[in-house]
């Protein structure tokens, strides 16, 4: 069985699909997760919701609160009308992102097999600032862009559209997963009640919070994040296209579109498409297996 290093950049505690990731991950033999970023606002508590799920997991896991704000000066936002949709039941320290972040990223340059990005761009592209050196970057899976729904400003890239041009025109070799495959592989009430038989600490808590999700976004199970690890681990359930990924800057109304240049000797490898019954199946087996 062929095993993976990888490091997670979350903004768990948004949409469910980040901590059903998080999750696959933890049920995935595959997988050795070696470390898990946080980014946009909250970081800290972020983090918090990272280690518990971990510990549920019974796993010790290197996390490091990420940047908080975004590169794009023409984001601005009101953050007291921002909330989390998961509460930590504890909190513990962390030092500074100034201080930690780009050393862990650092690392998880050298030592990784993947950098899996579900949330904004920020800290990678921060890291990419930092040191531009291309071959020290592993293979990167974003959950980022959408090229099928015209107009669509997919919410990774439109939170911080100029730290995803920056990555997307960095040179990285990056796997992208579209706003489009989630509602494709969106749970079904089956799904859900059969992981809420599941055995498992994680499976008990991502239950826990999928209900907690469910308070301010009643039944909403599109399975955007979580797709990233699939493709990972079964790249044949995905329709693969290789060319170049473009973020707009400009314009009121098209500032963070992303647009796709096919090329076969492009950077850029993204999924149009997805075996959708097989994918959701994966994700819901391993929950369910998870000791």
């Amino acid at each position: 069985m062929k095993t993976y290093n990888v490091h997670l950049d979350t903004d768990i505690g948004d949409d469910i699909d980040d901590a059903f990731c998080l999750a696959l991950m933890l049920a995935s033999p595959e997988i050795v997760l070696k470390s898990i970023s946080t980014v946009f606002l909250y970081t800290d508590v972020r983090a918090d919701l990272c280690r518990e799920m971990c510990e549920a997991a019974g796993r010790d896991v290197k996390v490091v609160p990420g940047l908080r704000g975004v590169m794009s000066p023409r984001r601005l936002f009101d953050y007291s009308k921002r909330i989390l949709h998961h509460t930590p039941k504890k909190s513990w320290e962390y030092p500074s992102p100034e201080a930690a972040l780009l050393p862990a990223l650092q690392e998880a340059r050298k030592t990784c097999d993947a950098i899996f990005t579900i949330g904004s761009m920020t800290n990678l592209a921060a890291s990419l600032v930092a040191d531009m050196d291309v071959t020290k970057f592993p293979r990167i899976v974003s959950m980022a862009a959408e090229f099928q729904k015209g107009g669509h400003l997919e919410w990774n890239v439109w939170l911080d559209p100029e730290a995803a041009a920056i990555c997307f025109n960095g040179g990285i070799q990056i796997d992208v997963i579209p706003w489009s495959i989630g509602p494709a592989t969106k749970l079904r009430p089956e799904d859900v009640t059969r992981m809420r038989q599941g055995k498992s600490g994680v499976a008990k808590l991502l239950i826990a919070w999928l209900e907690e999700f469910w308070t301010y976004v009643p039944n909403k199970t599109n399975m955007y994040d979580p797709m990233t690890v699939v493709a990972l681990l079964r790249p044949d359930l995905f329709e693969w296209h290789r060319g170049r990924v473009t973020v707009e800057l400009k314009g009121d109304k098209t500032y963070g579109l992303t647009t796709f240049q096919y090329d076969d000797n492009g950077p850029h490898r993204v999924a149009m498409g997805v075996k959708s019954d097989e994918a959701r199946e994966f994700l819901v087996q391993r929950i369910c297996d998870l000791k």
